[in-house]
């Protein structure tokens, strides 16, 4: 459950009042104007040093970055800079899905001067990673893939994202003044562009547009596996990690939602699995020797 509230100080020390989600101060979003002219959103959150290594985050479909990733900016931040990145509504649709998102997410990289990062892809936002990866390599230094498998999985979302985008009809305009006003801003810009007809129509395209193998991809990779997953089965996960039998597998025992619901046992997981993909091979095999 999505938990909204004001409070006078952010867990992080941010003065307020802010607003929280499920007690996460949520990071404000930045528009930029992208070369075709149209508009996109993306949250940086900055790290400990000034020249701490990136994390790139690509939420999944039927979510937002504030949605998916406001516990995981935080959790990240600790150790690195965090970029996430939202998918344009106009990605949703058409053709090129996977490989448009992509390409938003390298200009984002371009326009906050990043010029390498570890790229975490979370559900559908995993195929996006590949893609991605697989488009610019040098900007690449590690890949983690949690929640996610190859397409056969997307046809099972179809009915609970329509059923899901349905919410944004709960957050009618004109709002009411005060706080409450902002948090009903937040949810429609979050939830609003996410309509049923949007999102069926990105996993039809998404099923159509063949990701890159992680074996074709050179940067060092980890996978987090949800356990509880019941929108990715875990053995199709587990398959996907196959292809990279040299990787590191971290398992977590929470559902497809670990990342914004269970942030308490997802964010340490994803926090090691960023971290070994910046081993060297020798240093990355114990590491994932002792895992298992």
């Amino acid at each position: 459950m999505l938990c909204f509230e004001w409070r006078s100080r952010g867990a992080d020390g941010t003065v307020g009042p802010v607003l929280t989600l499920n007690g996460w101060t949520v990071t404000p979003s930045t528009t930029l104007v992208a070369g075709d002219g149209g508009t996109m959103s993306y949250r940086d959150r900055p790290g400990p040093t000034d020249d701490a290594a990136v994390v790139l985050l690509l939420h999944g479909l039927g979510a937002t970055s504030g949605l998916q990733f406001t516990p995981t900016l935080h959790q990240l931040s600790e150790e690195f800079r965090v970029l996430a990145t939202d998918m344009r509504a106009s990605r949703q649709r058409g053709s090129g899905l996977l490989t448009s998102v992509a390409a938003d997410a390298l200009a984002v990289l371009d326009a906050t001067g990043v010029e390498r990062c570890i790229v975490v892809g979370y559900s559908i936002g995993g195929l996006v990673a590949r893609h991605l990866a697989a488009l610019a390599p040098e900007r690449v230094t590690g890949i983690v893939l949690a929640a996610t498998a190859d397409p056969p999985y997307l046809p099972r979302l179809r009915r609970p994202l329509a059923l899901g985008a349905g919410a944004a009809a709960l957050v009618p305009g004109p709002w009411p003044r005060g706080s409450e006003a902002t948090v009903l801003r937040f949810l429609a810009g979050e939830l609003g562009r996410l309509t049923p007809g949007v999102m069926v129509g990105a996993v039809q395209h998404a099923l159509a547009e063949r990701a890159p193998s992680p074996a074709d991809l050179p940067a060092p990779m980890a996978f987090v596996v949800t356990t509880r997953d019941r929108v990715v089965p875990v053995a199709w996960q587990r398959r996907l990690a196959a292809t990279r039998p040299e990787a590191p597998v971290l398992e977590v025992a929470a559902g497809h939602a670990a990342s914004g619901l269970e942030a308490d046992r997802f964010g340490p997981v994803l926090r090691r699995a960023c971290q070994l993909t910046q081993l060297n091979g020798c240093d990355r095999n114990d590491a994932t020797n002792q895992l298992r």
